[in-house]
């Protein structure tokens, strides 16, 4: 689309609810210190496990602390008063228990072929259909019947939280489709499969980052699509994830980066903060190195060229991974 509403400079503010939250939120206090903080657009929990709107469709759990309100009736009208604009926060990672009496093919299964539990929910698979058809349904919703400036997906991913490999039946099917082998029971470099599936796992999330990008803009073009983030400071949880920037970035509007230090050793202010400080005899990662290799990523994205290319990709990641090692 010719000049979106997002092409230029913006400032975002992430609002992550919990059940619970939705007695302490009030639209106008809420848009009120939005301006304050000089934001243009905000994200505000949507759908996928629990549905923080008045969702129609069947299945979809309403939040337990929404008590009959409608965040986003609530809140959007408010904010589009204020030129503010809105982005819908989605999570397709997990589903009530319930659901997978009625869906059992929507979930992802361990090597024993149980469920992958988290949080009393189900971790779900994003080869199956409550990635690629309940979160269609969710985004058209709210798109239309809420008019969000855009989505900004969370999660979206294989091994969610921490939960490992997908063994289910739709995963199994697919990978043995294309390679004529079943999915490998153990992570080892040195097979041929398991590199096979590995990159396998990338292109599949990406195909569903398509997905989603072609639903979303069919309902409303000029909506933005934020389809995940690449965690620049953990291969441990990219990897598995099937997360990889290259690999969506046609496929979603803004390219987004998230530095912070829950998953391994930190990168990002923690890595430069620490770098000067290494063991004694070791080669370092200088800080201004690691700064402009994150600037050139982002400029080579925003003038439509992948972030990083596939032969700087890796060696980047190694030379991150280095000095991660060096830190522990």
């Amino acid at each position: 689309m010719a000049n979106p509403w997002y092409g230029g400079p913006h400032r975002v503010l992430l609002l992550n609810l919990r059940e619970g939250d939705e007695p302490k939120v009030d639209a106008e206090a809420l848009v009120a210190a939005a301006k304050d903080y000089r934001a243009t657009a905000f994200c505000l929990s949507g759908g996928g496990i629990v549905a923080f709107y008045q969702t129609k469709i069947v299945g979809h759990r309403l939040s337990n602390g929404l008590g009959g309100r409608d965040l986003l009736a609530e809140v959007i009208p408010v904010a589009h008063r204020e030129n503010l604009r809105v982005l819908a926060r989605i999570d397709p990672s997990c589903a009530p228990k319930s659901l997978a009496a009625e869906h059992p093919e929507w979930f992802s299964r361990d090597s024993n072929g149980n469920f992958c539990e988290v949080s009393e929910h189900y971790v779900t698979c994003p080869n199956a259909g409550y990635y690629r058809t309940r979160m269609v349904e969710v985004v058209r919703e709210i798109l239309q019947r809420y008019d969000a400036d855009g989505i900004w997906n969370n999660q979206g991913k294989f091994a969610a939280w921490e939960t490992g490999v997908c063994y289910c039946a739709t995963c199994e099917a697919m990978f043995k489709a294309e390679s004529g082998q079943a999915i490998p029971r153990k992570e080892n470099w040195d097979d041929p499969v398991w590199r096979h599936y590995n990159e396998w796992r990338y292109r599949r999330i990406a195909d569903w980052v398509a997905l989603m990008h072609r639903e979303i803009h069919a309902v409303k073009p000029d909506a933005v699509f934020i389809a995940a983030v690449q965690l620049m400071e953990s291969l441990e949880t990219i990897r598995p994830g099937g997360w990889d920037i290259d690999y969506w970035l046609a496929h979603q509007d803004i390219p987004t980066f998230e530095c912070q230090r829950r998953h391994t050793a930190p990168f990002w202010p923690g890595i430069q903060a620490v770098s000067g400080h290494a063991r004694a005899g070791e080669a370092t990662l200088d800080d201004g190195e690691l700064f402009l290799s994150v600037v050139a990523a982002v400029r080579r994205a925003r003038s439509g060229k992948p972030a990083l290319d596939r032969a700087a990709s890796g060696q980047w990641r190694e030379s991150v991974a280095a000095h991660q090692r060096r830190l522990l």
